[in-house]
């Protein structure tokens, strides 16, 4: 029975080592943070309107993943899907110097529009992995590496006082009323990125299971209302299982 058992051990570091092809589940945090504010500011010539908003910071990020080791050079090929979101809260005046301001969708009560809106940021991303230490040999339990990618970024601008400057600029003489969509104009806008990093893998012996802890920082293009979304960290913790 004890042969049998050394002999199943035995191949089961055998297949753990050349298994290279797996999927994953992970979580962890969106390292982004946009201040809270609350200001005044000219939003046409001797018109001030003013804005406040709450503090984004920190949302909760989850996602999946599938991923090819190469068995005899130490890079990995890894394609995954994230998501973080947070809720926040913004408060403006119902009228811009005297005119009725509307906002489809939204109702305003004493004076204000107060409303809780999500901030979301989907990422669909190809990562190449380069390990600069895989110990043991063969077996590769611990493996430190390098990260580097590119990706497609679904990400949703904030109501800001930028939304506001750029989409009533054009607010006619003699108007009896003005009107800004800020549902249509906070639907996601896509944008690409690319993305470096690093991260540790350590792998379960006699197990085709494997923990990775790993940070990202991405670079996108900034949005049309200069967002400060287009820059971002993560760091999150995956549990992977190989085939």
């Amino acid at each position: 029975m004890k042969k049998i058992l050394i002999i199943a051990s035995v191949l089961m570091l055998a297949i753990e080592s050349f298994a290279f092809i797996g999927f994953g589940v992970q979580g962890g945090m969106d390292l982004i943070k946009v201040d809270a504010f609350k200001k005044d500011f000219d939003i046409l010539e001797g018109v001030t309107y003013s804005l406040e908003r709450d503090e984004i910071s920190n949302p909760i990020e989850f996602g999946v993943h599938g991923q090819l080791d190469l068995p005899v050079i130490p890079i990995g090929i890894e394609l995954g899907f994230s998501m973080a979101m947070a809720d926040y809260k913004w408060k403006a005046p119902a009228t811009i110097n005297g005119l009725p301001l509307e906002i489809p969708g939204y109702d305003s009560k004493d004076g204000y529009y107060s409303e809780e809106f999500t901030y979301m940021r989907a990422s669909i991303d190809a990562t190449l992995k380069y390990y600069l230490i895989e110990f043991p040999p063969a077996l590769n339990t611990l493996g430190v590496y390098l990260a580097g990618g590119v990706g497609i970024n679904f990400i949703t601008p904030l109501v800001s006082e930028e939304v506001f400057l750029q989409e009533m600029s054009d607010i006619s003489e003699g108007a009896t009323s003005a009107e800004i969509d800020l549902e249509e104009l906070t639907k996601s806008s896509t944008v690409f990125g690319g993305s470096f990093g690093a991260g540790v893998r350590i792998k379960v012996p006699v197990a085709p299971i494997s923990f990775n802890i790993d940070y990202r920082y991405v670079i996108t293009p900034e949005n049309d209302y200069k967002d400060e979304t287009n820059k971002f960290s993560t760091i999150k913790g995956s549990l992977n299982f190989y085939i």
